[in-house]
Protein backbone atom coordinates (compact mmCIF):
# COMPACT_ATOMS: atom_id res chain seq x y z
CA UNK A 1 0.00 0.00 0.00
CA UNK A 2 2.87 2.60 0.49
CA UNK A 3 4.54 1.50 -2.40
CA UNK A 4 1.37 2.61 -4.75
CA UNK A 5 0.79 5.74 -2.34
CA UNK A 6 4.11 6.69 -3.03
CA UNK A 7 4.07 5.93 -7.07
CA UNK A 8 0.28 7.94 -6.98
CA UNK A 9 2.26 11.19 -5.39
CA UNK A 10 5.09 10.87 -7.87
CA UNK A 11 2.49 10.61 -10.83
CA UNK A 12 0.73 13.62 -9.15
CA UNK A 13 4.11 15.38 -9.03
CA UNK A 14 5.24 14.69 -12.29
CA UNK A 15 1.66 16.15 -14.10
CA UNK A 16 2.26 18.69 -11.74
CA UNK A 17 5.95 19.49 -13.62
CA UNK A 18 4.92 18.91 -16.79
CA UNK A 19 2.03 22.02 -16.45
CA UNK A 20 4.11 24.00 -14.90
CA UNK A 21 6.86 23.41 -18.02
CA UNK A 22 3.60 23.67 -20.21
CA UNK A 23 3.09 27.39 -18.47
CA UNK A 24 6.51 28.88 -19.10
CA UNK A 25 6.78 27.70 -22.07
CA UNK A 26 3.08 29.26 -23.31
CA UNK A 27 4.30 32.22 -21.45
CA UNK A 28 7.51 32.70 -23.48
CA UNK A 29 5.19 32.25 -26.36
CA UNK A 30 2.98 35.24 -25.78
CA UNK A 31 5.97 37.51 -24.59
CA UNK A 32 7.44 37.25 -27.71
CA UNK A 33 4.73 37.69 -29.53
CA UNK A 34 3.56 41.19 -28.20
CA UNK A 35 3.67 43.61 -30.50
CA UNK A 36 6.96 45.70 -30.16
CA UNK A 37 8.36 48.81 -31.10
CA UNK A 38 12.17 49.11 -33.26
CA UNK A 39 13.92 48.64 -29.62
CA UNK A 40 12.14 45.65 -29.15
CA UNK A 41 10.50 46.98 -26.23
CA UNK A 42 6.46 46.25 -25.93
CA UNK A 43 3.88 48.22 -27.31
CA UNK A 44 1.04 49.94 -25.28
CA UNK A 45 -2.71 48.03 -26.65
CA UNK A 46 -5.75 48.52 -24.78
CA UNK A 47 -8.59 46.75 -25.78
CA UNK A 48 -11.59 49.52 -25.48
CA UNK A 49 -14.26 46.64 -25.35
CA UNK A 50 -14.40 43.43 -23.60
CA UNK A 51 -17.11 41.18 -21.96
CA UNK A 52 -15.09 39.91 -19.20
CA UNK A 53 -18.40 39.64 -16.96
CA UNK A 54 -19.07 36.48 -19.50
CA UNK A 55 -16.15 34.87 -18.26
CA UNK A 56 -16.91 31.59 -16.42
CA UNK A 57 -14.74 30.17 -13.75
CA UNK A 58 -12.36 30.61 -10.48
CA UNK A 59 -9.53 32.58 -11.06
CA UNK A 60 -10.59 32.67 -14.84
CA UNK A 61 -10.36 37.06 -15.10
CA UNK A 62 -6.94 36.31 -13.31
CA UNK A 63 -5.62 33.97 -15.61
CA UNK A 64 -6.67 36.52 -18.94
CA UNK A 65 -5.43 39.43 -17.12
CA UNK A 66 -2.00 37.53 -16.76
CA UNK A 67 -1.90 36.78 -20.11
CA UNK A 68 -2.77 40.29 -21.07
CA UNK A 69 0.96 41.47 -19.40
CA UNK A 70 2.99 39.28 -21.25
CA UNK A 71 0.86 40.15 -24.33
CA UNK A 72 1.57 44.00 -23.98
CA UNK A 73 -1.96 44.43 -23.38
CA UNK A 74 -2.00 47.10 -20.44
CA UNK A 75 -5.59 48.34 -20.68
CA UNK A 76 -8.80 46.89 -20.80
CA UNK A 77 -12.60 48.41 -21.31
CA UNK A 78 -15.43 46.41 -19.70
CA UNK A 79 -18.62 46.78 -21.75
CA UNK A 80 -21.74 47.15 -20.08
CA UNK A 81 -24.76 46.04 -21.94
CA UNK A 82 -27.30 46.22 -19.38
CA UNK A 83 -28.28 47.99 -15.90
CA UNK A 84 -27.49 44.43 -13.68
CA UNK A 85 -24.10 43.92 -16.32
CA UNK A 86 -22.85 47.58 -16.33
CA UNK A 87 -23.19 47.17 -12.07
CA UNK A 88 -21.03 43.78 -12.39
CA UNK A 89 -18.83 45.44 -14.60
CA UNK A 90 -18.02 48.57 -12.40
CA UNK A 91 -17.92 45.95 -9.64
CA UNK A 92 -15.26 43.75 -11.62
CA UNK A 93 -13.36 46.73 -12.68
CA UNK A 94 -12.87 47.60 -8.69
CA UNK A 95 -11.53 43.99 -7.10
CA UNK A 96 -8.86 44.37 -9.92
CA UNK A 97 -7.53 47.50 -8.87
CA UNK A 98 -4.44 46.51 -7.92
CA UNK A 99 -3.24 44.35 -11.17
CA UNK A 100 -0.83 45.75 -13.38
CA UNK A 101 -3.42 45.58 -16.26
CA UNK A 102 -5.61 48.84 -15.51
CA UNK A 103 -9.23 47.87 -15.97
CA UNK A 104 -12.32 50.62 -16.48
CA UNK A 105 -15.75 49.39 -17.43
CA UNK A 106 -19.13 51.66 -19.39
CA UNK A 107 -22.48 51.84 -18.49
CA UNK A 108 -25.33 51.71 -20.62
CA UNK A 109 -27.90 49.62 -22.09
CA UNK A 110 -27.44 47.49 -25.23
CA UNK A 111 -30.68 47.69 -27.80
CA UNK A 112 -30.77 43.45 -27.32
CA UNK A 113 -32.12 45.04 -23.23
CA UNK A 114 -33.43 47.72 -24.40
CA UNK A 115 -36.94 46.45 -23.62
CA UNK A 116 -36.27 45.74 -20.12
CA UNK A 117 -35.79 50.12 -19.43
CA UNK A 118 -37.91 51.64 -17.57
CA UNK A 119 -37.72 55.17 -15.52
CA UNK A 120 -35.71 54.16 -13.00
CA UNK A 121 -32.70 53.58 -15.63
CA UNK A 122 -31.38 56.77 -17.04
CA UNK A 123 -31.03 57.80 -13.09
CA UNK A 124 -29.18 54.63 -12.21
CA UNK A 125 -27.13 55.07 -15.29
CA UNK A 126 -26.35 58.52 -13.87
CA UNK A 127 -25.27 57.50 -11.00
CA UNK A 128 -22.52 54.91 -12.22
CA UNK A 129 -21.23 56.84 -14.61
CA UNK A 130 -19.95 59.17 -11.59
CA UNK A 131 -17.35 56.60 -11.20
CA UNK A 132 -13.81 57.50 -12.02
CA UNK A 133 -13.83 53.80 -12.96
CA UNK A 134 -16.49 54.43 -15.32
CA UNK A 135 -15.33 55.97 -19.03
CA UNK A 136 -17.86 55.76 -21.23
CA UNK A 137 -21.99 55.62 -21.82
CA UNK A 138 -22.75 52.29 -23.62
CA UNK A 139 -22.93 49.58 -25.20
CA UNK A 140 -25.77 51.46 -26.86
CA UNK A 141 -27.10 51.51 -30.02
CA UNK A 142 -29.11 49.96 -32.62
CA UNK A 143 -29.64 46.46 -33.74
CA UNK A 144 -32.54 46.02 -36.51
CA UNK A 145 -30.82 42.63 -37.57
CA UNK A 146 -32.32 40.72 -34.39
CA UNK A 147 -34.52 43.24 -33.35
CA UNK A 148 -34.70 41.46 -29.44
CA UNK A 149 -36.08 44.70 -28.65
CA UNK A 150 -38.67 46.81 -30.80
CA UNK A 151 -37.56 49.52 -33.23
CA UNK A 152 -39.22 52.21 -31.30
CA UNK A 153 -38.10 50.83 -28.43
CA UNK A 154 -34.61 50.96 -29.35
CA UNK A 155 -35.05 54.35 -30.70
CA UNK A 156 -35.91 55.77 -27.41
CA UNK A 157 -33.48 54.30 -25.07
CA UNK A 158 -30.56 54.94 -27.48
CA UNK A 159 -31.27 58.66 -27.76
CA UNK A 160 -32.21 59.18 -23.89
CA UNK A 161 -28.39 57.46 -23.45
CA UNK A 162 -26.95 60.13 -26.04
CA UNK A 163 -29.06 62.69 -24.23
CA UNK A 164 -27.37 61.15 -21.26
CA UNK A 165 -23.97 61.15 -22.60
CA UNK A 166 -24.27 64.95 -23.41
CA UNK A 167 -25.84 66.10 -20.17
CA UNK A 168 -22.22 64.46 -18.26
CA UNK A 169 -19.96 65.17 -20.88
CA UNK A 170 -18.66 61.42 -21.82
CA UNK A 171 -17.88 59.53 -24.73
CA UNK A 172 -20.52 57.23 -26.45
CA UNK A 173 -20.06 53.81 -26.94
CA UNK A 174 -22.01 52.53 -29.97
CA UNK A 175 -23.32 49.15 -31.08
CA UNK A 176 -24.71 49.79 -34.69
CA UNK A 177 -26.29 46.47 -37.20
CA UNK A 178 -28.74 46.49 -39.89
CA UNK A 179 -30.22 43.36 -40.94
CA UNK A 180 -27.99 40.99 -42.61
CA UNK A 181 -27.98 41.03 -46.67
CA UNK A 182 -29.43 37.50 -46.68
CA UNK A 183 -32.76 38.39 -44.53
CA UNK A 184 -33.64 41.76 -46.61
CA UNK A 185 -33.12 44.74 -47.56
CA UNK A 186 -31.66 47.05 -45.12
CA UNK A 187 -33.71 49.23 -42.21
CA UNK A 188 -31.41 52.15 -42.36
CA UNK A 189 -30.19 51.50 -38.36
CA UNK A 190 -26.91 53.80 -39.50
CA UNK A 191 -29.55 56.55 -40.82
CA UNK A 192 -31.31 56.49 -37.41
CA UNK A 193 -28.24 56.28 -35.05
CA UNK A 194 -26.70 59.49 -37.18
CA UNK A 195 -29.99 61.19 -36.89
CA UNK A 196 -30.54 60.72 -33.10
CA UNK A 197 -26.92 61.81 -31.88
CA UNK A 198 -27.18 65.20 -34.75
CA UNK A 199 -30.60 65.77 -32.02
CA UNK A 200 -29.06 64.93 -29.12
CA UNK A 201 -26.33 67.24 -29.97
CA UNK A 202 -23.34 64.38 -29.68
CA UNK A 203 -19.46 66.33 -30.51
CA UNK A 204 -18.48 63.48 -33.65
CA UNK A 205 -15.17 63.38 -31.80
CA UNK A 206 -16.95 61.87 -28.69
CA UNK A 207 -18.84 58.96 -31.07
CA UNK A 208 -17.17 55.33 -31.18
CA UNK A 209 -19.02 52.85 -33.09
CA UNK A 210 -17.46 49.64 -31.99
CA UNK A 211 -17.20 46.03 -33.92
CA UNK A 212 -17.64 47.72 -36.87
CA UNK A 213 -18.59 44.62 -39.72
CA UNK A 214 -20.65 47.01 -42.38
CA UNK A 215 -20.41 48.24 -45.64
CA UNK A 216 -18.63 51.58 -47.50
CA UNK A 217 -21.13 53.65 -47.51
CA UNK A 218 -21.83 53.10 -43.83
CA UNK A 219 -18.01 53.48 -43.21
CA UNK A 220 -17.89 56.75 -45.32
CA UNK A 221 -20.42 58.25 -43.57
CA UNK A 222 -19.06 57.67 -39.73
CA UNK A 223 -15.46 58.61 -41.55
CA UNK A 224 -16.68 62.22 -42.87
CA UNK A 225 -18.26 62.77 -39.70
CA UNK A 226 -15.41 62.46 -37.72
CA UNK A 227 -16.62 59.52 -35.49
CA UNK A 228 -14.13 56.60 -34.36
CA UNK A 229 -14.31 53.34 -35.62
CA UNK A 230 -13.76 50.22 -33.56
CA UNK A 231 -12.63 47.32 -35.17
CA UNK A 232 -11.95 43.24 -33.84
CA UNK A 233 -11.13 39.83 -34.29
CA UNK A 234 -13.37 40.32 -37.05
CA UNK A 235 -10.63 42.02 -39.85
CA UNK A 236 -8.04 38.99 -38.78
CA UNK A 237 -11.25 36.70 -39.91
CA UNK A 238 -10.07 34.67 -43.53
CA UNK A 239 -13.46 34.90 -44.92
CA UNK A 240 -15.81 37.17 -42.89
CA UNK A 241 -13.04 39.98 -42.54
CA UNK A 242 -12.32 40.24 -45.88
CA UNK A 243 -14.48 43.22 -46.57
CA UNK A 244 -13.61 45.35 -43.79
CA UNK A 245 -10.29 44.27 -45.03
CA UNK A 246 -10.37 45.97 -48.53
CA UNK A 247 -11.58 48.84 -46.59
CA UNK A 248 -8.54 49.86 -44.59
CA UNK A 249 -6.38 48.47 -47.80
CA UNK A 250 -8.61 51.47 -49.68
CA UNK A 251 -7.70 53.99 -46.89
CA UNK A 252 -11.39 54.59 -46.25
CA UNK A 253 -10.53 54.42 -42.34
CA UNK A 254 -7.91 56.46 -41.25
CA UNK A 255 -5.56 55.47 -38.58
CA UNK A 256 -6.51 58.58 -36.47
CA UNK A 257 -9.86 57.35 -36.28
CA UNK A 258 -9.56 53.87 -35.28
CA UNK A 259 -9.51 51.80 -32.02
CA UNK A 260 -8.85 47.99 -31.31
CA UNK A 261 -10.99 45.87 -29.11
CA UNK A 262 -10.94 41.91 -28.93
CA UNK A 263 -14.91 42.08 -28.13
CA UNK A 264 -14.02 39.07 -26.25
CA UNK A 265 -15.28 36.29 -25.98
CA UNK A 266 -16.71 36.80 -29.45
CA UNK A 267 -14.99 37.62 -32.75
CA UNK A 268 -12.01 35.42 -32.16
CA UNK A 269 -9.50 36.07 -34.82
CA UNK A 270 -8.76 32.97 -36.80
CA UNK A 271 -6.35 30.61 -35.48
CA UNK A 272 -3.57 30.98 -38.03
CA UNK A 273 -3.69 34.53 -36.29
CA UNK A 274 -3.28 33.54 -33.04
CA UNK A 275 0.45 31.99 -31.17
CA UNK A 276 1.04 28.12 -30.79
CA UNK A 277 -1.16 28.24 -26.94
CA UNK A 278 -3.24 25.83 -27.14
CA UNK A 279 -5.92 27.40 -24.61
CA UNK A 280 -6.00 30.39 -26.99
CA UNK A 281 -6.71 28.18 -30.46
CA UNK A 282 -8.89 25.89 -28.18
CA UNK A 283 -10.46 28.06 -26.14
CA UNK A 284 -12.86 31.62 -26.72
CA UNK A 285 -11.39 34.93 -27.14
CA UNK A 286 -9.68 36.53 -24.79
CA UNK A 287 -8.31 40.51 -24.22
CA UNK A 288 -4.44 38.81 -24.76
CA UNK A 289 -5.25 38.07 -28.29
CA UNK A 290 -5.28 42.16 -29.15
CA UNK A 291 -1.92 41.77 -31.04
CA UNK A 292 -3.39 39.18 -33.65
CA UNK A 293 -6.42 42.44 -34.31
CA UNK A 294 -3.60 45.43 -34.80
CA UNK A 295 -1.25 42.91 -37.09
CA UNK A 296 -4.10 42.14 -39.27
CA UNK A 297 -5.25 46.47 -39.49
CA UNK A 298 -0.72 47.04 -39.90
CA UNK A 299 -0.34 44.40 -42.57
CA UNK A 300 -3.56 45.94 -44.43
CA UNK A 301 -2.28 49.54 -44.11
CA UNK A 302 1.01 48.54 -45.28
CA UNK A 303 2.78 49.92 -41.96
CA UNK A 304 4.55 48.43 -38.93
CA UNK A 305 2.22 46.81 -35.97
CA UNK A 306 3.90 49.47 -33.54
CA UNK A 307 3.19 52.15 -35.56
CA UNK A 308 -0.47 51.32 -35.60
CA UNK A 309 -0.36 50.25 -31.84
CA UNK A 310 1.27 53.95 -31.05
CA UNK A 311 -1.42 55.69 -32.47
CA UNK A 312 -4.22 53.70 -31.20
CA UNK A 313 -3.47 53.83 -27.95
CA UNK A 314 -3.08 57.73 -28.15
CA UNK A 315 -6.42 57.62 -30.15
CA UNK A 316 -7.57 55.46 -26.70
CA UNK A 317 -6.55 57.76 -24.56
CA UNK A 318 -7.58 60.74 -26.16
CA UNK A 319 -11.19 59.72 -26.55
CA UNK A 320 -11.86 58.01 -23.14
CA UNK A 321 -9.74 60.41 -21.16
CA UNK A 322 -7.15 57.70 -19.98
CA UNK A 323 -4.30 60.20 -19.24
CA UNK A 324 -0.95 59.45 -20.72
CA UNK A 325 -1.24 55.52 -19.59
CA UNK A 326 -3.23 53.43 -19.01
CA UNK A 327 -2.21 53.26 -15.07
Amino acid sequence: MAAAAAANSAEVEAKREARRARDAADAATLRKWAVRDGQGSPCELIDIGANLIKTKGDGAVEEQLQRCELTGVGGVIVTGTSVVDSRRALKLVRSTAAHAVKLYCTAGVHPHDAKSCDEETIGVLREMLQAPECVAVGECGLDYDRMFSRREVQLEWFERQAVLAVEQGMPLFLHERDVDADKGAPLGSAADLMGILDRAGVPPKRVCVHCFTGGEEVLRAYVDRGYYVGLTGFVAMEQRGARVREFLRAGLLPLEQLMLETDSPFMKPDKASLPNVSRLKRGPNEPCNMPAVCRAVAECLSVPAHEVADAVAANTRTFFGLGSGVG
